[in-house]
This record gives structure tokens, C-alpha cells and sequence, in this order.
């Protein structure tokens, strides 16, 4: 039986292992030898002389096993295998016997090595292999194939976790995150509690821009936190790909945070999510350089697991698009990995928050202010509506077409957001202040038997007001040369065609003038929280 590598990955390349004993022969890598991409070695792993010694490889993820492939040490001694044993299991507790008996089997290249086939039936995360007698245990390499077909299904249904916290006992660290992508609420947040960070809020919102903070921040105002870690990376490249550029109020809104985390000394950590578009579409615009000078300039410390998941492909053998389910999300499995990752590079960087060579420091400078607005009240020309979900509750306005709205803000400043659900939305909005912006917001999560889909939208033109009163009306849908559009919205098959116009907006984002403040400044420390990851935990390789 011959593996044909185009339809299979070898899942335990460059995985955990372990032995039963270390020998004068073993080298420094140990178990994790017979992992490795080598044509030259002898053998991968060496235990010393022991009764019954064993090897096993974690394979971090429960898999249909299509096959498992062992080489035989490569200059003889290749007798010393003839009471293989082979075992799998879930857990790492209960183990099952796939293969027991005299086996022998030749290294090097003119030897073949010893293939069991199992065709998928078989579901497991460690494969341990042993000997039955007192014997010296060697082999060259080990190789654990899966159907490139079941890759994405194992990894999103993820059994077990995939990586051993600290614990420690107790939660050093509170932090609160402000999230827009459904790999936080799936697989950062459970990762983070598995390595003694506290997660004390989580205050995300789905597929939303940057806007979506000032909205979500006012949650955590009486939390106390060592950190609060910002991700909206993800949508906003959704957001650049559909032609929309946020960059300019994402900035602004990164100084409302640090004016924010000053008051409270608390460290930001801009999370960077990758996305399969930085691979399907590498010619597109990315912003992921953008925002590492944003951060770099800004003294936020960030985490770039684009960049992470890259090396991962390398070390790991595999394209880097087999770790993600959809174009915007990661897979369970890869969402926890990094996670766990983040979890420590965030406790390495607060546990130096006492050291001289770590500064929470502060720049003087001018920044915006921004606020939510909520619109729901009483109103003889509004219906106003309350829709809720097990995780939030909110109350929103429903505007028909023709339907209008005065709101009063009390003072000049510049919508740049809409809270809406997006469950019951088909139609535009006409927002009307000193200038005008028409904004379409019919989108394709529109579900009319969905209670609430709440999303926070920005304004690629902000709608301005030196009085702070401004007019909002539903329209019915428009046509994109007149209507600015959103990135939600979905060419190929009109969801929403024969439902009658509606928006149910929950509040506006106000931008206020800039006024002069002290801004968080992290310095004396790398603010690439990726450049020293430990990969090893994960991923044993001599790279590292």
C-alpha cells in the first residue's frame, strides 16, 4: 500500500512525543525525532534498555486514522521490532490494541515499512507503539495519515482540548475581550481559561468593524483587569476586500482605547485572527502590515496569528487553507492551538510589567471620544421592539420605508456607526446632518425567523452635525451607485426578495471633536508578541 500524498497528511509530523527513557544515543529532540522531515538519519528515537519500552505521538486533535506508516531504523538492528505493539486512544486513558504479533519488517531505502491500513474507521488523538520484551527501542520515522477530505471535520468537532494548561491553581490575570469573530467565542476564549487567564468579560459582537467598540466598551467600566485584548482584524479585511476602508476610524478608535486603558492601567493587545483570504487572494490589499504599524506606532503590543499559522504550514507540512473552516474563521482545533499560544506570550508580557525594561508609560496627545447612543423610547410614529438572544437583550427601533426619527445628541459631532440586527434588516437608512449618506443595509444574514443578529456597522462617509440633531429615515433598498453599500451583502441570491423594507436600528456611534489627553504607551518590550511563541509546546522542530 502506497500513501499518495496529494489526498492524505501526515498529521503527526512535527507533533508532541514521548518515550519511555532517554539514552546516551538519544538526540536532543528525543521522542520527537521520528517526527521530523530527514533522509539521512539512522533513527528518529532511542530509548535506553528497558522492560516493555514505548513510544507515543499526540497528534493534538481526535482523527480518522486512514493509515499509519512506521520505518524501521535504517543501519540494522531492525530484529529488535519484532514484538511490535501498536495502541490508540481518544483520551490518552483508555487505549484500544489495532495491532499486536511478531512483526519484521527492513529500514533504509531498500526496505519497506511496516503500513497498517485503516481506512478512516479508526478515531484517534495518540497512537503508542511498544515492545512486548526487554529491548532497546529504535525506529527511523513514524507517520500518521488522514484523508485530506476529513482534515476540516475532525478539526471542528474537537473532543478533548488540545493542549495542557499551567495549572496553577488560581487565575493570575483578568483580561476582557472585545471580539468581532466567532473563533474567540469558539476557541480563543476556552484556551485562555486552560492557561490561568482570567476571563472576566466577553463582550464580543459577530461581524462587526471597529465602531463596534465604544459600543461594548462601557461593559467593562467597573470590571477590573490587567488586559483587554481587541480583535476586529478579521472584518475589517472582510470589510477592505468589498472596497470599504475603515482605516482611518479604526486608528482614531485605537486612541479611544489607549485613553481608556490609561485611566485604568490596563495593557491592550490587538489580536490579528488570520483569514484564508491572505492565502486565496494574495494579490488583494491586506491589512495586517497596516495594522503592525499602526501598533508599532502606537506602543500597542499585538498578536499576529497570520503570521503564526504560516510557520505552523511549514513545520507542520500542510497548506496553511487546511486550518480554517470558511474563508474568515479558523477551525476549532487551530483557534485553541493559538490561543493557548497567546495565553502564554500574555502572561510572559504581564509578568514583566514590574521589570525596568517594561514601561506602561503615556503619550500627550489629541484623540477622539466616542459614545453610544441608544434610539429605543416610546414613540407614536416608531415601533420599537425588544429581541433577545441566551447571550444579550437589546431594544431596537423599527423603521419601515418613509418611517423618520429625530435624534438630539446635544452637542456638533459625527455619526460613524449603526448597532443593528442584522436578522431584521432588509433596507437602507437615509442619516441626514449637515451633509447626507444613504446607507444600504440589506445583507445576507437577513432571517425573518431569527429573533436577533446584532452587529455594529461603520460609515465609510460620517454624517456630521454642529448641533449634534440629526433626521434618520428607511428607505427601501437602493442601487450601489447611489447607496453606500456594506460588506454583507450578497450578489449571487437575493435572501430577502418579497419581505417588506425594514431596518431595527439599537443605537448610533458618535464620534466627538478631538480633545487633548494622556494615551497608554507600552514600550520597553517587543510589542510582536508572535516573534517568540513557543512552538515546541505544539510543534518540536529543530526550526525552533
Amino acid at each position: 500500500m502506497s500513501v499518495d500524498l496529494a489526498m492524505y497528511t501526515d498529521v503527526a509530523a512535527c507533533k508532541p512525543a514521548h518515550q519511555s527513557s532517554l539514552s546516551k544515543w538519544s538526540g536532543k529532540l528525543g521522542a520527537s525525532g521520528a517526527l521530523q522531515k530527514s533522509d539521512d538519519r539512522q533513527f528518529g528515537f532511542h530509548t535506553g534498555l528497558d522492560e516493555k519500552p514505548w513510544w507515543y505521538v499526540d497528534l493534538l486533535c481526535v482523527y480518522p486514522l486512514h493509515c499509519i506508516v512506521i520505518h524501521n531504523r535504517t543501519n540494522g538492528f531492525s530484529e529488535n521490532t519484532r514484538t511490535l505493539k501498536v495502541e490508540v486512544s481518544a483520551d490518552g486513558d483508555e487505549w484500544m490494541i489495532i495491532h499486536q504479533g511478531i512483526t519484521f519488517f527492513e529500514g533504509g531505502k531498500k526496505g519497506r515499512p511496516f503500513e497498517l491500513p485503516l481506512s478512516g474507521f479508526v478515531k484517534a488523538r495518540f497512537v503508542r507503539l511498544s515492545l512486548e520484551e526487554q529491548k532497546l527501542f529504535h525506529l527511523c520515522k513514524v507517520e500518521v495519515f488522514v484523508a485530506n477530505k476529513d482534515l476540516e471535520a475532525a478539526e471542528q468537532d474537537v473532543i478533548n482540548f488540545p493542549l495542557t494548561g499551567l495549572n496553577h491553581g488560581k487565575a493570575k490575570i483578568s483580561a476582557a475581550i472585545l471580539g468581532t469573530s466567532n473563533s474567540i467565542n469558539k476557541g480563543y476564549v476556552e484556551a485562555l481559561k486552560r492557561f490561568d487567564i482570567h476571563v472576566a468579560a466577553n463582550v464580543s459582537v459577530g461581524s462587526s468593524h471597529s465602531v463596534f467598540i465604544p459600543y461594548r466598551l462601557k461593559n467593562l467600566e467597573s470590571i477590573d483587569l490587567d488586559v483587554l485584548i481587541i480583535d476586529f482584524h478579521v472584518n475589517e479585511q472582510r470589510a477592505l476586500n468589498a472596497g470599504l476602508n475603515f482605516c482611518d476610524v479604526t486608528s482614531e478608535v485605537l486612541d479611544y482605547i489607549r485613553a481608556w486603558c490609561f485611566t485604568r492601567s490596563i495593557i491592550p493587545v490587538f489580536l490579528m485572527l488570520p483569514t484564508r483570504w491572505f492565502y486565496k487572494f494574495p494579490e488583494k490589499p491586506t491589512l495586517l502590515a497596516h495594522y503592525t504599524k499602526v501598533c508599532v506606532e502606537k506602543g500597542i503590543p499585538y498578536f499576529d496569528a497570520q503570521s503564526a499559522i504560516s510557520q505552523l504550514s511549514k513545520i507542520w507540512e500542510r497548506k496553511p487553507e487546511t486550518f480554517f473552516s470558511d474563508d474568515a474563521h479558523l477551525t476549532i482545533f487551530m483557534a485553541r492551538c493559538l490561543g493557548g499560544l497567546l495565553a502564554i506570550r500574555i502572561q510572559g508580557l504581564f509578568s514583566r510589567v514590574t521589570e525596568r525594561n517594561l514601561a506602561l508609560g503615556k503619550a500627550r496627545s489629541p484623540y477622539s471620544q466616542f459614545s453610544h447612543i441608544p434610539l429605543s423610547r416610546p414613540d407614536e410614529e416608531v415601533e420599537c421592539v425588544t429581541r433577545s438572544t441566551s447571550m444579550v437583550s437589546e431594544s431596537f427601533v423599527r423603521l419601515t420605508a418613509g418611517a423618520s426619527l429625530e435624534v438630539d445628541v446635544g452637542m456638533g459631532c459625527e455619526v460613524v456607526g449603526l448597532v443593528l440586527n442584522m436578522a431584521q434588516t432588509n433596507g437602507a437608512l437615509l442619516i441626514e446632518g449637515m451633509n447626507t449618506v444613504t446607507k444600504r443595509l440589506d445583507n445576507l444574514y437577513f432571517d425573518p425567523d431569527r429573533s436577533l443578529w446584532l452587529v455594529v456597522w461603520g460609515l465609510l462617509t460620517p454624517v456630521y452635525s454642529a448641533t449634534g440633531k440629526f433626521r434618520i429615515t428607511g428607505l427601501d433598498r437602493g442601487d450601489l451607485n447611489s447607496f453606500e453599500d456594506n460588506d454583507h451583502r450578497r450578489d449571487s441570491k437575493d435572501n430577502s426578495a418579497g419581505y417588506p423594507t425594514v431596518v431595527e436600528l439599537q443605537g448610533l456611534v458618535i464620534k466627538y471633536s478631538k480633545t487633548e489627553g494622556d494615551l497608554l504607551l507600552v514600550n520597553g518590550v517587543d510589542l510582536n508578541l508572535g516573534n517568540k511563541m513557543e512552538f515546541s509546546m505544539i510543534a518540536p522542530s529543530l526550526e525552533w
